[in-house]
């Protein structure tokens, strides 16, 4: 029986490829983090400098009235609000783990507190997820004008979070990840030369 001898240069081949499952799962966790990364920059951008390819649907002008009585920031952008408070409708998008992958969804939490007619801050029944479905998807709620009168009023949707979506995957299509991360297996096969992908930063703005 002839037993193989097999050189340094395959020997060390076959030490990469028994180790590049692990350097793969490390590699896809982190490009799904920049790519949620990526979803939550999205999001906010649109919002607040108007810039998604399909404009949000404006807003009354007596509701930018409203927003310009309680001193928003740009009241005439649909979603866009105050910077007292954390727990607004722009910055409510957190990234958390789930298993090996990473997901964007709202935080925990109520929505900010609003002022009354009085000047007066009341607490939000809402939850940033309930506020997120009811501008992401439209709504129909009852309300009372300002005399009492029973009303209802109806929200349309602003699919900002969609809209956000779709820019990232024409960004990933023109990207071509998959073919960067086969080169890079390539390399590594030949060489051993590795650079995991670095995680990007979430800024809070």
């Amino acid at each position: 029986m002839v037993k193989p001898v097999y050189s340094q240069h395959f020997e060390a081949v076959r030490s990469r490829i028994k180790r590049l499952p692990q350097l793969l799962q490390a590699e896809v966790e982190n490009l799904s983090y920049n790519d949620a990364v990526r979803l939550v920059e999205l999001f906010k951008d649109g919002i607040k400098k108007r810039n998604f390819h399909t404009p949000l649907k404006q807003l009354k002008p007596d509701t930018i009235k409203s927003k310009e009585r309680r001193n928003y920031v740009s009241p005439e952008n649909p979603l866009y609000g105050t910077f007292r408070y954390k727990n607004r409708f722009n910055n409510m998008m957190g990234i958390f783990r789930d298993g090996q992958r990473w997901i964007v969804k709202p935080r925990d939490g109520k929505y900010h507190p609003r002022k009354n007619k009085d000047g007066e801050a009341v607490e939000s029944t809402l939850t940033l997820a309930q506020m997120f479905d009811v501008h992401e998807y439209g709504a129909t709620i009852a309300g009372k004008t300002r005399s009492g009168t029973a009303m209802r009023i109806r929200i349309p949707p602003r699919p900002a979070f969609r809209y956000a979506y779709n820019i990232l995957m024409r960004e990933k299509a023109r990207n071509d990840d998959a073919e960067k991360l086969r080169e890079k297996i390539r390399v590594y096969i030949d060489t051993g030369r590795w650079k995991s992908a670095a995680r990007r930063n979430l800024k809070d703005t």
